[in-house]
C-alpha cells in the first residue's frame, strides 16, 4: 500500500483580533501540486511564491477553478471559532500551540482515508518555535501510531521549496475569509461553494474529543 503525503497549513489565530483559527489538511500528489502552480502563474503572470493573503479575486477565483479540474486531492479544514461552543472553550482555554496540535491532527484525520504503512504529514513552518514544532510532531506521532498508521513522521517545511504547501496556504486562507465575517466572506463562500458541494473540500468545528471538559461532551 503506497505512503500517504498530507501538507498542511493554519490561518487566523487565538490572539484577541482574531475570532477564527483554523488549519486546513491537504492530500495531493506532489506533482499534482506542481503542475496546479505552474498553470496559475501561467495564467496570471505572477511569479512570486504563491500566498493566499497576497492573492486579488480574480486570480483567487482563477486558482480554484485550476484545482477544480484536478483530480486526485481532498481537503478538510477544522476550525475553531469563539462563536462555537467547544471552539471558545478551546480559544479561551488553550495556547495557540495547543489548539493548533488537535486542529492539525483532526484536519490530518480527515482526509486520511485509509491504512497505510507510512503516512507523511508536511506542515508549513515558521510560526512556531522549533521546540514547539517538535513538540507537536510528537503529540501527533503518538496519536497516530501505531492504530491508524504503522509509521508517521511530521516534518515542518518551508512552503517557498513546495508547490503543495502553496496550494494549501490558499485553501486555508480562502476557508479563512469564508468564515468570517469580513467583507470577503460572501466572495470566498462563492468561490469554495462547488468544492464545498462536492465534498473535495470539508468543513469541520474542531471537536477536542478526551480534551473538552465534561459540560461540553454532548455539543
Amino acid at each position: 500500500m503506497a505512503a500517504v503525503q498530507i501538507f498542511c497549513d493554519e490561518s487566523g489565530g487565538t490572539d484577541a483580533v482574531n475570532d477564527l483559527f483554523l488549519v486546513a489538511a491537504l492530500a495531493i500528489v506532489p506533482g499534482e501540486a506542481v503542475r496546479l502552480i505552474k498553470s496559475f502563474r501561467k495564467a496570471t503572470k505572477l511569479k512570486a511564491e504563491i500566498k493566499g493573503h497576497e492573492l486579488a479575486y480574480p486570480h483567487r477565483r482563477i486558482f480554484f477553478e485550476l484545482i477544480s479540474s484536478t483530480g486526485a486531492f481532498d481537503s478538510v479544514v477544522v476550525s475553531s471559532s469563539r462563536h462555537h461552543q467547544v471552539g471558545g472553550w478551546a480559544m479561551g482555554s488553550m495556547t495557540e500551540a495547543q489548539l493548533y496540535s488537535h486542529l492539525l491532527l483532526e484536519s490530518c484525520l480527515g482526509v486520511l482515508k485509509t491504512d497505510s504503512p507510512h503516512l507523511t504529514i508536511t506542515p508549513d513552518g515558521g510560526r512556531y518555535k522549533k521546540t514547539q514544532c517538535h513538540s507537536i510532531a510528537e503529540q501527533i506521532t503518538k496519536a497516530l501510531m501505531p492504530e491508524r498508521v504503522g509509521r508517521a513522521s511530521v516534518q515542518f517545511q518551508s512552503s517557498s521549496e513546495f508547490a503543495s504547501l502553496q496550494v494549501v496556504d490558499v485553501i486555508a486562507n480562502t476557508a479563512f475569509q469564508a468564515l468570517g465575517n469580513s467583507s470577503s466572506a460572501e466572495a470566498a463562500r462563492e468561490i469554495l461553494d462547488p468544492l464545498l458541494a462536492n465534498g473535495r473540500i470539508v468543513f469541520r468545528h474542531v471537536e477536542l474529543k478526551g480534551v473538552r471538559p465534561d459540560w461540553l461532551a454532548q455539543v
